[in-house]
């Protein structure tokens, strides 16, 4: 079962006695009300004990992304949508019981030679996350995933903006509303969905405070809140708009939310008016206030904790930029 939004109202959708989708009105637009009528909602028991029923993946592909809709952000539709098209593009409209490792292996494969290890791993992360949905809708008995592991990819050092390239790049860019959302950026951490979906009540100036939340309208990429201090820089741009766009959304641009896109493309066009390396995008400012934390000798769990890296492994590979920090470490394991 789950939830999407039709028009003005939400709906919910699940499976009928006879096999087939079925969806019936919460009669409310609003999500947590939405939410309330799933939670009582009761299919009854012969529905629920269902056997598995043949889908196709491409009938899958078309319930899990109007399912993902309702639920996912613009971005990350379109991640599942390219993930299962590539995948029915090389095994065909199969059904999804027939789908097992070896097929999944074979997929990596080919993904891998097409593209990268990178690319292969993505879309490995994309689509064993939906069959895990098929495996919940009872399409599936086991997500064939759980048995394939994800391709390995080689450690690479980190790309990102340093100190002087961020002051240059500050000071070129004469747009005050998108200079404040890079240097927002590069002085949190902040991923580039978190800042446009930023409201000022998730600010507090006394304490100096940012909380990145879920919430209705929003949701982390690790479904997780974090706490994030107010440096110099961040307290200046939010006291420079605090009158403007109060009390909703802090960036807004013309009195409307960014646009993710256009504000990646326009990153991207500074970039290579400047010269850096073409393969900076928006979200290095993010690696860049990573990057700059290592320099300063902070401990890679604290990056980790600024972040919001769900995996303690992921800040590492910002360690090899903070050498005194480890050489202080072994300096203090000495027997002689």
């Amino acid at each position: 079962m789950f939830l999407s939004k039709r028009g003005n109202n939400y709906y919910l959708y699940y499976v009928g006695e006879d096999g087939k989708r079925q969806r019936v009105s919460t009669r409310s637009n609003l999500k947590s009300e939405a939410l309330k009528f799933f939670r009582s909602f009761k299919v009854n028991s012969e529905v629920e004990e269902s056997v598995i029923r043949n889908i196709t993946l491409s009938e899958f592909k078309e319930e899990f992304l109007e399912y993902s809709a309702g639920v996912q952000t613009v971005r990350a539709q379109r991640h599942f949508n390219v993930a299962l098209r590539e995948f029915t593009r090389i095994w065909g409209d199969i059904a999804l019981t027939e789908i097992d490792g070896r097929s999944i292996d074979n997929f990596l494969t080919v993904k891998t030679k097409e593209a990268s290890t990178w690319t292969a791993r993505k879309y490995y992360g994309a689509l064993a996350s939906a069959f895990e949905t098929a495996h919940r809708w009872k399409y599936l008995e086991l997500n064939p995933f759980r048995g394939v592991k994800k391709p390995k990819g080689r450690e690479i050092q980190p790309l990102y903006l340093s100190k002087a390239q961020l002051s240059m790049l500050f000071q070129t860019i004469k747009d005050k509303d998108f200079k404040d959302v890079c240097v927002f950026a590069a002085c949190t951490g902040m991923r580039l969905g978190e800042i446009i979906n930023l409201r000022w009540s998730s600010v507090d100036m006394k304490r100096g405070t940012i909380l990145v939340e879920n919430s209705l309208n929003f949701t982390t990429k690790n479904k997780r809140n974090r706490m994030i201090p107010i440096n110099r820089s961040v307290k200046k741009i939010l006291t420079g708009i605090a009158k403007e766009n109060e009390p909703d959304l802090i960036f807004l641009r013309n009195g409307r939310q960014y646009n993710p896109d256009e504000l990646a493309r326009k990153f991207k066009t500074y970039v290579i008016q400047m010269g850096f390396d073409k393969k900076l995008h928006f979200q290095h400012l993010r690696h860049s206030f990573c990057s700059q934390l290592a320099l300063q000798g902070v401990s890679i769990y604290s990056i980790a904790k600024l972040a919001g890296h769900a995996d303690i492994r992921t800040p590492q590979i910002y360690s090899h930029l903070c050498p005194s920090e480890l050489r202080d470490g072994v300096s203090r394991v000495c027997f002689l």
